[in-house]
């Protein structure tokens, strides 16, 4: 059996938590992948024993994204939820507005920065509004 240390990120929780358990939708972990099937395995730290299953209840998280700052993955989250536009998913920044919560102000700053490390660009809907494209992490 093949498996690997990844970071997942916990979308769905389909088993009851016992007493203790941390484990949160939305939070991301440490877990050890099976290649084979695509389950990951992950201790609680209440020895709660959880198996999550790839693209069902959980997201690997792409190692490279680990060096975004965390309002730089908000954005990312939200843009990788947008509607396919030229083939990547992609969003208004009033659609990211009301997904991260963010200020106009504060989303253009951390947008700026993401088109700077070549993992957003911008570009045009046809009814003339500014078009955000998550293009992904780059694997260099």
């Amino acid at each position: 059996m093949k498996t690997q240390d990844v970071k997942f990120k916990v979308t769905k929780i389909e088993d009851s938590r016992k007493n203790g358990s941390t484990i949160e939708i939305g939070s991301i972990y440490d877990g050890i992948l099976n290649k084979n099937n695509n389950a990951v395995w992950f201790n609680d730290v209440n020895d709660q024993s959880w198996v999550f299953w790839v693209n069902d209840t959980c997201e690997l998280i792409d190692q490279n994204e680990q060096f975004l700052t965390e309002l730089e993955q908000q954005v990312v989250s939200a843009l990788k939820d947008g509607d396919d536009f030229e083939d990547m998913p992609t969003e208004c920044i009033e659609n990211l507005e009301d997904r991260t919560g963010m200020s106009t102000k504060v989303l253009r700053g951390v947008l700026s920065s993401l088109i700077k490390k070549d993992i957003v660009q911008s570009g045009e809907f046809p009814n003339g509004l500014t078009a955000f494209h998550y293009r992904g992490i780059s694997h260099s």
